[in-house]
């Protein structure tokens, strides 16, 4: 990661593409992209024009971290920007190579600059207070989604810790939205709205809402965006249509039936828990097979323990997960779901592989 002010001076160079954007920036741990779909797609209902989308990470392709009105930036505007941004780093003599992250997200800042975004739904990456997403002023609404212990060698080792690093998008004059979660987290986000004179929120998971995103756990996530969206002004129906069309792949995404497939991007404790409470919801009566992978770095032990409260099975995934469902899949009962989670860095295999069976 490099230096925040490394990246400062890198939008200065580039004529600071993210001031002026008008912004919904959304930080958490848990539900950033999911609540983020939800709220482009209740601006694009509104008739917002130009609604630009940044996420991370992408499953298949990088340009689809960069969206305006549902479509990915091209191909040749990405390379063209990428260009240029690397021309003003290098000018920048730093000494240091530009991160992966800043690199995609000063693109982004000239995509949505470039194309006139009316306004732009923007996600963080790692952090908060220092991620380079926080180079924007103040944000028309900020949201703060779920809170869990992962990255702590960066944002600390206890959830207050984290949820300090995560309020550093909180800024003077926005709004502040966040979930309802444990008292020790929520403290550290009325505190600082308070230091800074900030309106704020808590939203409890909606109750008989019409989702796409059918998964338990994005009731809370779409509870955020409508709280957002009525803060702009937005009527309730519009916001209802938003929340049913809203899409977003690798969520609880069912790609097939007889077997019933899942696909969730579910990476660590909170998201794996939530995970759960969806599957034993969904499949009350039904025998479950999770096929499990997740990258070292991650808390597998615990998320292992989580998935055996629902799962009649546990697959790990040894080689590759093209060959773990070569061998599941031909013996698998139509009956039986099989969740396939642990990161999201393999959807787009696992979505190759069932469009390719059909």
């Amino acid at each position: 990661m490099i230096d925040f002010e490394y990246f400062r001076a890198l939008c200065d160079k580039l004529n600071n593409p993210q001031i002026g954007l008008r912004c919904i920036h959304v930080a958490g741990t848990n539900g950033k992209g999911s609540t983020c779909a939800f709220m482009s797609s209740i601006l694009r209902e509104a008739g917002y024009e130009r609604v630009g989308l940044y996420i991370s990470p992408h499953l298949d392709k990088i340009t689809e971290r960069i969206t305006v009105d549902g479509v990915q930036i091209s191909d040749s505007d990405y390379t063209a920007l990428e260009k240029q941004v690397d021309a003003a780093w290098a000018e920048l003599n730093f000494g240091a190579e530009l991160g992966y992250f800043a690199r995609i997200t000063a693109i982004a800042f000239l995509y949505f600059r470039q194309v006139k975004c009316s306004i732009v739904v923007l996600e963080t990456g790692l952090g908060g207070r220092f991620d380079a997403t926080n180079t924007i002023e103040s944000p028309e609404v900020a949201i703060i989604t779920r809170i869990g212990l992962e990255h702590t060698a960066e944002l600390g080792d206890t959830l207050p810790k984290i949820a300090g690093e995560k309020a550093g998008i909180i800024k003077s004059g926005s709004s502040v939205i966040f979930a309802a979660q444990d008292r020790s987290v929520e403290d550290v986000f009325i505190q600082k709205c308070t230091q800074l004179n900030v309106p704020y929120y808590r939203t409890e998971p909606l109750e008989n809402a019409r989702l796409q995103l059918s998964a338990a756990y994005q009731r809370e996530n779409a509870a955020l965006a409508l709280k957002a969206a009525q803060l702009l002004g937005i009527d309730y129906g519009t916001i209802s249509r938003g929340i049913e069309n809203a899409y977003w792949p690798g969520r609880f995404e069912r790609l097939c039936e007889n077997p019933t497939v899942i696909l969730d991007g579910a990476h660590n404790p909170n998201g794996i828990s939530a995970l759960v409470n969806s599957l034993r919801e969904a499949f009350p009566n039904r025998r479950i097979t999770v096929v499990f992978n997740c990258r070292p770095d991650k808390d597998r032990k615990t998320m292992i323990e989580l998935l055996e409260k629902v799962a009649h099975t546990i697959i790990p995934v040894e080689t590759t997960i093209t060959e773990t469902l070569n061998m599941l899949m031909p013996t698998a009962s139509q009956t039986d779901v099989i969740c396939i989670c642990g990161t999201l860095y393999q959807a787009a295999e696992v979505k190759n592989y069932f469009w390719e069976e059909k």
